[in-house]
């Protein structure tokens, strides 16, 4: 704001998009990414209380535990649902027995989240819904019992390719037409939102 009251809008940054990439071959990038993702994950472990490690049976948190030193005590913890659909809880087994991690599993039952609906309201303060704020809101419930900071693979999808359109996705991204590049969007959306899913809402 200025001194006469008036707004003016400016740019004070951007981001740099240059890389070195395209001289670099796959060998040579997978090693470059496995030492920033060590990096990464060692510099979250600087704490003065218990750490754990939220485990799905998913490639993000797996990749985690895979970078967590063997002499630090690390619990892991693992949300189950009843449908097999959704539970991950045996493959998060397997990762945390693999890295020699203790593992402690909980049970999500659906009609837990009638109760928790109107805390829901008051938690977040503003109209956001995920189903999966239910069991995440129990899985730390129940960790901070035993431990104060925990990491967790959120986000992890994105940088890992986790979601399974992105090979759709790719494949469309090599079609250049630039009349049709609505198109793109659509697509997305539609991968976003499947019929089961807009069915279930209404």
């Amino acid at each position: 704001v200025e001194k006469d009251n008036k707004q003016s809008l400016f740019q004070y940054w951007s981001p740099n998009y240059k890389t070195n990439y395209n001289s670099k071959n796959i060998d040579e990038l997978t090693k470059e990414f496995n030492h920033v993702l060590k990096d990464s994950v060692r510099s979250q472990l600087i704490s003065d209380v218990p750490l754990g490690l939220f485990l799905s049976g998913g490639l993000d948190s797996a990749s985690i535990a895979h970078y967590l030193p063997s002499d630090l005590p690390i619990k892991t913890f693992t949300m189950a649902f009843e449908t097999k659909r959704h539970d991950e809880s045996k493959e998060a087994k397997e990762i945390a027995k693999n890295f020699s991690l203790y593992n402690e599993t909980f049970l999500f039952k659906s009609k837990e989240a009638n109760s928790m609906f109107k805390d829901h309201i008051d938690w977040f303060d503003e109209p956001a819904f995920n189903s999966s704020n239910f069991p995440f809101y129990k899985l730390s419930k129940n960790a901070v019992e035993q431990c104060k900071v925990v990491l967790c693979g959120d986000g992890g999808d994105e940088l890992l390719g986790g979601y399974k359109w992105y090979k759709i996705m790719e494949k469309f991204d090599k079609i250049r037409l630039p009349q049709f590049h609505f198109l793109r969007s659509f697509f997305q959306l539609f991968f976003n939102f499947p019929v089961k899913k807009i069915q279930f809402l209404f």
